[in-house]
């Protein structure tokens, strides 16, 4: 069991590693890219009369 429990340790500490090796310039790169693709939302329109009312609540 302790010979499982070291390997276990073995490939998680590869496996951080890794993900801290990845410079952070290309993290931010990744998910500016990501963000322009994923589909802007649209936001519905508001009438006046309604910022007006919604503003007195």
């Amino acid at each position: 069991m302790k010979a499982r429990a070291s390997t276990e340790a073995e490939n998680f500490t590869r496996f951080v590693r890794g993900i801290v090796s990845v410079p952070g310039a290309e993290v931010k790169a990744e998910i500016e890219r990501e963000k322009q693709e994923r589909p802007r939302k649209k936001r519905a329109k508001i009438s006046p009369a309604v910022r007006v009312s919604r503003a007195k609540g």
